[in-house]
């Protein structure tokens, strides 16, 4: 990065930052924790780099009660965790961002920076993808809105079209009664990427378990949503048993590859450890709150 120079585009509104991509394909700086390590390691070399940070509606974290939770495309990690109404009504999404890297890269990184990277193993990814939650994309002829499954194409690939910005993730409000959880396996406690991540969502009405979402990450090329283990586990009263049954299902449905952290064996062995102890924390959980009702 020596001596390396370029242009800071600086808009103060979204359609101005609209019209800077119009003219030219340069990079998006958000929280910068990706991009600027690509261009230290000279993997690119930007003329110009435009910055979303003098737009003040991109820092909106907000919850409407009824519709959900609306993420800004420069919120961080740490803002995200360290929520309230986060941590009550999205506890998968707060654990998920939580675990995000170092405490530096969590107060610097975004959210949406995140999705954007679009890492097979992004934390936030797969909490999300459990929590319904979909993107929200502005272009110059307006606004598209996108469910996670499709914004994922592959490592590194989204279905982001040049022009675009994108402007917030919305996560929907849960029914009554909804429990989420988020879990991931490093080889270290902090500062790893993940090994296998799952999370989990579910609510539990008149002792069985309806609405059910369960996504993994690190398994397959995309952070996965899978329907098929959901539906297994829908409308039943969970045990032990069943949920090992649903963490085979899980496993047989992802798609990883060896690589230097993991091999694909292991990955599949861990997605089924991890499918079932979400199951086991939902329970624990919806146990935790008949308690003290």
């Amino acid at each position: 990065m020596t001596g390396m120079r370029f242009k800071l585009l600086e808009p103060s509104t979204i359609d101005e930052a609209l019209d800077f991509l119009a003219a030219a394909d340069v990079p998006i700086l958000a929280g910068g924790t990706d991009l600027l390590l690509k261009i230290k390691r000279g993997l690119i070399w930007p003329e110009a780099i435009l910055s979303l940070h003098r737009i003040p509606s991109l820092y909106c974290l907000s919850y409407e009660e009824g519709t959900g939770l609306s993420i800004g495309a420069l919120v961080t990690h740490v803002r995200v965790a360290q929520s309230p109404i986060v941590k009550e009504k999205f506890p998968a999404l707060a654990q998920a961002c939580a675990l995000v890297g170092s405490p530096q890269i969590r107060n610097l990184g975004t959210v949406v920076g995140n999705l954007a990277n679009a890492s097979p193993a992004a934390d936030s990814a797969s909490a999300l993808l459990a929590l319904g939650a979909q993107v929200i994309v502005r272009n110059s002829s307006g606004v598209r809105q996108m469910s996670l499954p499709d914004f994922f194409l592959g490592p590194g690939k989204t279905s982001i079209r040049h022009g675009e910005i994108i402007e917030a993730i919305t996560v929907p409000e849960p029914l009554a009664g909804t429990a989420s959880v988020y879990l991931k396996l490093g080889r270290r406690q902090a500062l790893e990427i993940s090994i296998c991540a799952a999370a989990l969502s579910a609510r539990r009405v008149q002792g069985h378990w309806q609405d059910v979402k369960l996504a993994l990450g690190a398994v397959a090329p995309t952070p996965l949503l899978l329907p098929e283990t959901a539906s297994y586990l829908e409308g039943k009263e969970w045990t032990s048993e069943m949920l090992e049954q649903a963490g085979r299902s899980a496993a047989a449905l992802s798609r990883p590859l060896d690589d230097q952290r993991a091999s694909a064996e292991y990955r599949r062995e861990m997605a089924e450890v991890l499918v079932k102890r979400c199951g086991l924390a939902l329970i624990e959980s919806a146990a935790g709150r008949n308690a003290h009702e």
